[in-house]
């Protein structure tokens, strides 16, 4: 699907479907990679990716279906907020600073980027989560989805989803897939790289 926009809960989705006795896996790709939302490829610095959620439902039989419903960082916004609204300060590994580095400053919420599960492993999976919903969908992926500016708001909403199983002929013609997945490769290689700060030089 494309053109589409939040939907909720993607666990509410695959938990029907697994009454059906249908195994189930949906994704949708965030709309504005804004506050947190925004992943980095692994070394990189240019926001990337959006949180990206995934859901999977799996029928059993004398159990309750397996049901996972994530999203692709440490720490979403809502729980970043919840832990602001209680006065806490920041845990580490939470979020990133501008350059990449780690941070628990509140001052780089804004501009910094969320720190994807599973460090590296992460990355891999939303980059696989961006195939499926921007890429495949005929909607929008990586650098689509800017913030709006200056109260201008996008014609439709751009945010692309998938429900598996389904093929890439479903949805789009080979060669126009395959451009897209080179388009989404060269965007994610051709961003700005981290560099080493001060405070790095200054421990080694």
């Amino acid at each position: 699907m494309r053109r589409s926009n939040h939907f909720g809960a993607a666990g509410h989705y695959v938990w029907e479907a697994t009454k059906e006795d249908l195994s189930n896996l949906l994704n949708q790709r965030t709309a504005d990679p804004g506050k947190i939302k925004k992943k980095k490829p692994t070394g990189g610095v240019t926001p990337t990716f959006g949180n990206n959620p995934l859901a999977v439902g799996i029928p059993a039989g004398r159990h309750l279906p397996i049901l996972l419903d994530i999203s692709m960082s440490v720490a979403p916004r809502g729980k970043i907020g919840l832990v602001l609204a209680e006065g806490k300060p920041l845990p580490p590994g939470w979020i990133l600073d501008r350059f990449g580095q780690p941070s628990t400053e509140l001052t780089d919420l804004a501009a910094g980027l969320g720190v994807p599960i599973g460090g590296h492993k992460g990355y891999g999976l939303a980059l696989v989560l961006e195939v499926l919903t921007g890429v495949l969908s005929g909607a929008g992926f990586a650098s689509d989805h800017g913030p709006t500016c200056c109260g201008r708001v996008p014609p439709l909403p751009t945010t692309g989803m998938c429900s598996l199983p389904s093929t890439q002929a479903d949805s789009l013609p080979t060669s126009e897939f395959a451009a897209r997945v080179d388009r989404l490769i060269d965007e994610t290689k051709n961003g700005e790289r981290r560099r080493r700060c001060a405070r790095d030089l200054d421990s080694w």
